[in-house]
Formats: structure tokens, C-alpha cells, sequence
């Protein structure tokens, strides 16, 4: 039974109130369009509660964006979440700037 809003909802109460369950809250899969993380794909989680974060599938499930009602949880570096593949493995500091 969610609780949304202050109050406990069945289903069916929760649909009289929306179109689709999506309104309140899901999982999508989607991928970066451009700039370093160009390619990187990414779960993007919402809860109704207004808790969202994004997990960075092709970087180990790395828990990126993280957000409570528009305030922000996570720290993210000046390179933001770019691809796996600029990762240096010989470099020293080179996962710095992956």
C-alpha cells in the first residue's frame, strides 16, 4: 500500500486519482545523448515520495544524480558521469577523470 502525500492508498483508490501509475512514480531506461557521458545509459528512479536518482548502468550501477524534492544528495565532480571507456588504466590519476 503506498503512502503518497500523507496518506495510504490501495491501488485502486491511487488510480481514481491518476491516468497511469507513471505519474507517481517508476523506472526508465535512458541514455546520454552527448558531451563525455555520450552513450553512457542510465536508470532513472522517481518515487512518488519525490526521492529520484539515476543509476549509471554501464558504469557499475554508479549511483549519479540523487535528488529529495529538488535538493540535491550527491556530489558530482566537475567531469559529471562520463563513459567508462576514457577510463586510463595506466595512468596514476587517470580514474579521476572517469
Amino acid at each position: 500500500m503506498p503512502f503518497l502525500f500523507g496518506k495510504h492508498y490501495t491501488r485502486a483508490e491511487l488510480m481514481r486519482h491518476v491516468g497511469h501509475l507513471s505519474q507517481v512514480g517508476g523506472v526508465s531506461l535512458l541514455e546520454a545523448a552527448d558531451g563525455p557521458a555520450r552513450g553512457v545509459r542510465y536508470l532513472e528512479f522517481r518515487s512518488g515520495s519525490g526521492f529520484q536518482f539515476k543509476v549509471a548502468v554501464d558504469r557499475g550501477m554508479d549511483v549519479g544524480y540523487c535528488e529529495f524534492r529538488g535538493q540535491s544528495l550527491a556530489w558530482i565532480p566537475a567531469t559529471a558521469l562520463p563513459a567508462p571507456w576514457y577510463f586510463e588504466q595506466n595512468a596514476e590519476f587517470g580514474w579521476l577523470r572517469a
